[in-house]
């Protein structure tokens, strides 16, 4: 995402409708007026940019650090997606949670990591984890698939750090509760 003739902003983001919409964090697009955007069909995939899929932002929360953006799509290409509507708002104490995204200095390949669910604070779940710059917005799942929510942010203690995901609770309740449709 341009925010200059100089720089960039770069993140991850999930398509959550099969026309483009997609979810990230209010701080990947900060600055900017919309982005390019590449996909992958396997974890050894570089991002495809062929197709110069351009999205425009077209929401932006005011509380949270939520950012919906929609590719153009003039080909109107049906896109896979992840249904945020069946999410899951409440993992137990203890389950195993993964993380998808490219992290560190514009990294070409998609990361994976995983850790415990810890807990909660506010709208934000925490977990082990490992969150880098650059899994911003992308995806955070339970082992069975489902989507927990967007990991946005890294909070350090003296000897750890657990990452937090902003919970799928708080972007359905966002979004209305009953999907997006663009």
């Amino acid at each position: 995402c341009p925010v200059d003739a100089r720089r960039a902003s770069q993140g991850s983001g999930t398509v959550i409708d099969p026309s483009g919409t997609i979810l990230t964090n209010k701080h990947v697009i900060a600055g900017t007026l919309g982005c390019l955007v590449g996909f992958i069909n396997e974890f050894n995939d570089e991002p495809y940019f062929g197709d110069r899929q351009i999205a425009d932002i077209v929401k932006i929360s005011p509380n949270q650090d939520l950012a919906i953006l929609k590719i153009r799509n003039p080909q109107n290409k049906r896109l896979t997606s992840v249904d945020i509507k069946r999410g899951n708002s409440n993992p137990r104490l203890g389950a195993r949670v993964t993380t998808y995204g490219y992290p560190a200095k514009f990294g070409t390949k998609i990361t994976y990591t995983s850790g415990d669910f810890s807990g909660t604070d506010g709208s934000y779940i925490k977990t082990t984890a490992i969150l880098e710059y650059g899994n911003s917005g992308g995806g955070a799942y339970l082992t069975d698939g489902a989507f927990i929510g967007v990991p946005s942010a890294v909070v350090k203690g003296e000897l750890n750090a657990l990452g937090y995901i902003l919970s799928i609770g708080t972007i359905n309740a966002w979004l209305g509760n009953s999907g997006l449709t663009l």
